[in-house]
């Protein structure tokens, strides 16, 4: 089971400055500083499913979220994901072969 790091609400991924520093602390500088002319939000420049990034958002709870964002964590059971994004607000969506035929399977059998 893998655990991904993403926006369940509308305005855009972003990380605190706390979430920053703690990322620093724990020598993980995958993300950098952004001056917008409102406010100062960082990005995170690292797969979602960095240990790293999961650890800081689980340590630090809604403190991790940036300007307009909602952290949350996804838990899947695949080894592959993308996420989908419209206007700020990501899901995660998971690749299930489970369903699949494998080709490299030669006693599968249809159930009837």
């Amino acid at each position: 089971m893998s655990k991904i790091v993403y926006n369940c609400d509308f305005g855009g991924f972003s990380i605190s400055e706390t979430a920053y520093n703690w990322l620093l602390e724990q020598d993980r500088p995958t993300s950098y500083p952004y001056a917008h002319k409102e406010f100062k939000y960082f990005e995170w420049r690292g797969p979602r499913h960095h240990p790293a990034l999961v650890a800081c958002v689980e340590a630090l709870g809604k403190e991790a979220n940036g300007p307009n964002a909602k952290l949350a964590i996804a838990e899947i059971d695949s080894s592959h994901y993308k996420i989908v994004e419209w206007d700020g607000r990501e899901e995660i969506a998971e690749l299930d072969v489970r369903s699949w035929i494998d080709v490299r399977d030669l006693n599968y059998h249809e159930e009837e």
